[in-house]
């Protein structure tokens, strides 16, 4: 579920000022929505690749640079997302100015107010189409452009992509080496999370916002490190690091709770973060799990 706003957090003004700020010098499109889904803010990147405005593209414009083959899909969704309040995830091609279509891994989280009422949803779009690009050619001769209107999105806790015709699964290309995989499902902490560890020179997977975006990003390949939400929404992450950490990656929590409730035998030597970070914490933290005999 989505971020709750309380008067002893920051107000609405100041987390959407935050995330403005942030969001608009990131690599991926990004953008805000109202309560309703309406979206009524783009960020810096998404004119740059589209070549539009903020006219064309607010409310729902934004239909107008997705591939026809997909549009009806995605509505569909992001649709039900906005009606019940679920985060929101999908895969689909959208148009750049220059008329070609790339893939984008999309996300939405809904902001909420003290009454559990939907604020705000804060979505990036991840461009993923090399991936795609890859594994397609990894089962077939023919270019992608000519695969739009074949891939199909099957729902689920995952994102599988398969080739509608074939039914081929298409793996993704495996990431380099000393990738951290960040499950947040607060959007300007996974922001922040993310431009910190680039900045110190690491790569990242994600950030995932949901457990099942976490589950579908280590599909096709495992993080060095992965630094987990221990609550989200009142989901625990220790499923999740328990598979990780038997595949040998070792797993750093971050909460905002004085300790981690119910935290299994197995779990109790990660190292824990608590928010808000420090720097000097957080990467020792890091390191300190990267060196961690069981690792």
């Amino acid at each position: 579920m989505g971020q709750r706003i309380t008067q002893h957090g920051s107000t609405l003004l100041q987390r959407e000022t935050d995330f403005r700020a942030r969001a608009d010098s990131m690599p991926r499109l990004a953008w805000i929505a109202d309560g309703d889904g309406s979206i009524y803010w783009y960020n810096r990147h998404w004119f740059e690749y589209t070549g539009t405005t903020l006219e064309e593209m607010s409310g729902w414009g934004w239909q107008s640079v997705h591939h026809p083959d997909h549009v009806d899909r995605v509505v569909t969704r992001i649709k039900k997302a906005f009606e019940t309040g679920e985060p929101w995830e999908d895969l689909f091609p959208l148009r750049g100015q220059d008329g070609d279509y790339r893939w984008f891994l999309s996300e939405a989280q809904p902001l909420l107010d003290e009454t559990g009422k939907v604020r705000f949803w804060f979505g990036t779009n991840m461009d993923v189409t090399e991936q795609i690009s890859d594994a397609i050619g990894s089962v077939t001769d023919q270019p992608p452009e000519d695969l739009l209107h074949r891939i199909e999105i099957k729902p689920g806790a995952t994102i599988a992509i398969e080739l509608a015709d074939q039914n081929l699964p298409l793996a993704g290309e495996s990431p380099a080496r000393q990738t951290i995989l960040i499950l947040e499902d607060e959007p300007m902490t996974a922001l922040d999370l993310e431009m910190r560890l680039s900045d110190a020179g690491y790569n990242v997977m994600g950030p995932a916002m949901t457990i099942a975006g976490a589950e579908r990003e280590i599909e096709h390949a495992l993080p060095d490190i992965a630094l987990l939400d221990s609550n989200l929404g009142g989901r625990k992450s220790y499923g999740l690091a328990e598979r990780l950490i038997k595949a040998g990656v070792p797993v750093v929590f971050c909460t905002g709770y004085e300790e981690l409730e119910d935290l299994p035998e197995r779990l109790r030597s990660c190292p824990v973060v608590s928010k808000p970070f420090k720097d000097s914490v957080l990467m020792g933290s890091i390191s300190a799990a990267a060196t961690r005999p069981d690792a």
